[in-house]
């Protein structure tokens, strides 16, 4: 059984940990170990997700089989609902979780009123690219963004029209 749950104040550090587990995995082959460090110290720290839910974003736990393997972020964006976070562990990859967190999102933005869903990819990171476009998101554009001390994030800007 799937199912999808806020994160709470005081489970922050363990997702931390979870997060630290799944990004290191999945992009150092991808981005380099040494973007990665700084990547996860950012944005997947206790400070980085602490800050993050402070300003407004919105974190969930998926759960499968009473364990926790995944997790995801999004942001209110007025008519969009920015995905920010979408992580399933690699152990559990393909036991319909990412499509069950893809239809809660979908909830999410239709409560709200959004017209779409958008999210940025590493444009190397092919395995996710094709995973959004299985679920019916496009390409809309190329984006290099400076994130401090001398890195990048080289993406594609993907959107969901709902």
């Amino acid at each position: 059984m799937i199912e999808i749950i806020d994160v709470k104040n005081d489970e922050i550090e363990e997702l931390s940990q979870l997060a630290t587990k799944i990004v290191r995995e999945h992009y150092d082959s991808i981005i380099g170990k040494e973007t990665n460090t700084y990547m996860l110290d950012k944005f997947q720290s206790v400070k980085g997700i602490t800050s993050q839910v402070q300003s407004g974003y919105k974190y969930y736990w998926a759960i499968f089989d009473d364990k926790k393997v995944g997790f995801f972020a999004v942001v209110d964006q007025g008519d969009t609902l920015y995905i920010s976070k979408f992580y399933i562990d690699k152990d559990y990859r393909g036991n319909k979780i990412a499509s069950t967190i893809f239809a809660y999102i979908q909830r999410i933005a239709k409560q709200h009123g959004q017209s779409r869903l958008e999210l940025n990819v590493n444009k190397h990171n092919d395995d996710s690219i094709n995973i959004y476009k299985h679920f019916g998101f496009r390409i809309i554009k190329a984006e290099i963004r400076d994130i401090g001390s001398g890195f990048i994030m080289d993406d594609y800007v993907m959107e969901y029209i709902i």
